[in-house]
């Protein structure tokens, strides 16, 4: 059996009342006193899906990097084959400039 509480100030003020109202129930209860950020972080269902999420994040990262050097290499080649028409045409047009002007 589970009891959530949530205090407004000092968790062990709050953790001593609720003992000593329990106490009278049943006198050899055991209980233990802990944070939900604490009780989340030990839970078997993240315990378990931890190293799958881990796994999965890094799979992920590799994709993007393989995504960014993937794009990088084919712009790198689109301007590399259009390298000597960007400069045909830019010295066609500086000298059709010259001519008009």
């Amino acid at each position: 059996m589970a009891i959530r509480v949530r205090a407004a100030s000092d968790i062990g003020n709050a953790a001593a009342r609720i003992s000593n109202w329990l106490r009278p129930v049943d006198p050899q209860l055991y209980w233990d006193v802990g944070s939900m950020q604490q009780q989340i972080h030990d839970s078997e269902s993240l315990t378990l899906r931890r190293p799958i999420i881990t796994l999965l994040s890094s799979f992920g990262g590799l994709a993007l990097i393989l995504v960014v050097v993937g794009a990088f290499g084919v712009t790198s080649y689109s301007v590399a084959e259009r390298t000597r028409e960007i400069g045909i045409r830019s010295a066609l047009g500086r000298v059709a400039l010259k001519s008009r002007g």
